[in-house]
């Protein structure tokens, strides 16, 4: 049996076809600073920050809290190390947390996340050949 949505007067529906998302917000206010943001070049490792330029040092601090916490879960993992890894997990949960506040789109926040995943498994796989061959 086929359900069919009924539209009633006065009530705006949640999705209007062809209308941005961001519509019904409230206009940005010109006298606040710009937001973060991340631009990803098409080539190259990493990320350029553009917006306020007031928050950049702290987001690269937690971008770097991060990415150690990604090391040391890698690190747990690669070794063993099963409490090791789960107290990096933990740190890891708070420092993405402390990511989320700067109010970053999810897929950038996505994006950064794998970028630093990779960059931690490769380079605890790293000392860990190093290890070996010593």
């Amino acid at each position: 049996m086929e359900r069919r949505m009924h539209t009633v007067p006065g009530i705006r529906p949640l999705v209007l076809p062809r209308l941005p998302a961001d519509f019904f917000l409230a206009p940005r206010d010109p006298a606040a600073p710009e937001p973060l943001r991340l631009e990803w070049p098409k080539r190259g490792p990493g990320f350029k920050l553009a917006g306020d330029p007031a928050k950049h040092a702290a987001f690269r601090a937690a971008v770097a809290e991060y990415e150690a916490a990604e090391l040391a879960a890698a690190h747990g993992r690669l070794c063993g190390d099963i409490r090791g890894f789960f107290a990096a997990q933990t740190e890891i949960h708070r420092c993405y947390a402390a990511l989320e506040a700067f109010d970053l789109p999810a897929a950038d926040l996505a994006r950064l996340q794998s970028h630093a995943r990779r960059r931690a498994k490769d380079a605890a796989q790293r000392e860990r050949r190093e290890g070996e061959a010593a």
